[in-house]
């Protein structure tokens, strides 16, 4: 049926299109909210929200390829991975987009490049659910390839609130105050606009 298959197409049409209007005014907190939301919904319809993945990065994604104009083609990368490049050429975005130093790979939720450097890496969780050895896997990522490309800035995005008085969130701030290049956004209770604390990192 034609409606079964445009089902999926018209979620995230609807979804990408909302974000898209609303740039401006988003706040952090919102995006942690449609997440979140989304995530209570789904409880009504299966008792819980298990096995649901790629939406809090799906968001974040259509966020900043809307923040950066949103008039992008999909480039192929290899047989199943895509990424997005701006009409002009200067853009290129996607996720899971591998990133070589030497043989060793190192796969960012979102990597963003511009003139065919990579600029931003981006980690996302949810949460930390093995606490500071989660939270150090993917600052070591970052580090690993900001160091070898000089233009690179890392950025951790948690959805979730890190109490400021634990042991992680001190281990986070050690992290990003001793290295210029690294930062971190917390979304949960954050009434920043998402917008800006996105801008002085692209």
């Amino acid at each position: 049926m034609e409606e079964a298959k445009n089902i999926c197409n018209n979620f995230l049409t609807d979804l990408d299109g909302f974000l898209r209007d609303n740039l401006d005014n988003l706040t952090c907190s919102d995006i942690n909210n449609i997440y979140s939301n989304f995530y209570e919904d789904l409880k009504d319809y299966k008792g819980n929200a298990n096995g649901f993945t790629g939406l809090s990065e799906f968001i974040i994604f259509r966020f900043i390829l809307n923040m950066l104009g949103g008039s992008f083609d999909k480039k192929q990368e290899t047989t199943y991975l895509y990424s997005f490049e701006s009409k002009d050429k200067k853009y290129r975005i996607g996720e899971n987009l591998p990133v070589f130093i030497g043989s060793k790979k190192y796969v960012p939720d979102i990597t963003i490049y511009k003139n065919d450097v990579p600029i931003l890496v981006i980690e996302i969780k949810l949460y930390l659910t093995n606490g500071i050895k989660t939270l150090m896997d993917d600052i070591n990522k970052l580090n690993s390839i900001t160091s070898e490309y000089p233009d690179t800035k890392g950025l951790f995005i948690c959805y979730n609130k890190i109490p400021e008085k634990g042991k992680i969130y001190k281990r986070l701030t050690e992290e990003t105050n001793s290295n210029n290049k690294l930062d971190y956004i917390i979304l949960n209770e954050n009434s920043l606009l998402f917008k800006d604390s996105l801008k002085k990192h692209i």
